[in-house]
């Protein structure tokens, strides 16, 4: 995880750190997957720990179930932006941002 330095929230995955640390492209994609589950998917702390244990059975995202379901000290929680206070980018047809010359 990677944690914000000001606040201690978590903003999401190290995916460099996986990379270099020789995980799989696939297990960095369970990994996101967990993460998304326990963090974004807005079910109660027993359905993000019953998802967890029936969709990440195997591999490093089974060890999230593993922690979260002995831990007796909590986690901490994600930093979210409020709605709109993220850019949405463009996905039409770029505009012409030739110049044009105007008499007058």
């Amino acid at each position: 995880m990677t944690v914000d330095g000001l606040s201690s929230y978590v903003v999401g995955l190290n995916q460099i750190g996986l990379r270099r640390a020789g995980y799989s492209l696939e297990d960095i994609r369970r990994l996101k997957e967990a993460y998304r589950v326990i963090y974004r998917s807005n079910l109660t702390w027993n359905e993000v720990l019953t998802r967890l244990r029936e969709a990440f059975s195997e591999g490093p995202a089974a060890q999230f179930y593993q922690f979260l379901s002995t831990t007796t000290r909590g986690i901490t929680p994600e930093r979210r932006l409020p709605p709109g206070a993220t850019l949405k980018l463009r996905t039409g047809p770029a505009p012409d941002t030739r110049l044009t010359a105007r008499a007058g």
